[in-house]
């Protein structure tokens, strides 16, 4: 982890940021984010979707020509 640290030096990014991040980034690699829960459906009683049919269900939202 001090490598990060010293790689950062030209951003002068916050050490917790980094130190989240890099936790972040090691939990998900040891797969302890690889569970689906069901706290998207508790919360707001909708099945949870993808970000890909989202953005399928939404595109002409996403590109409307109107500004």
């Amino acid at each position: 982890m001090v490598d990060i640290y010293k790689s950062n030096f030209p951003f002068e990014i916050p050490a917790a940021l980094i130190q989240g991040l890099v936790s972040f980034e090691i939990a998900t690699s040891k797969g302890e984010y690889a569970q689906a829960t069901t706290v998207v459906q508790d919360l707001t009683g909708n099945v949870p979707i993808s970000l890909k049919q989202f953005l399928s269900d939404n595109k002409q939202l996403l590109f409307s020509d109107e500004k």
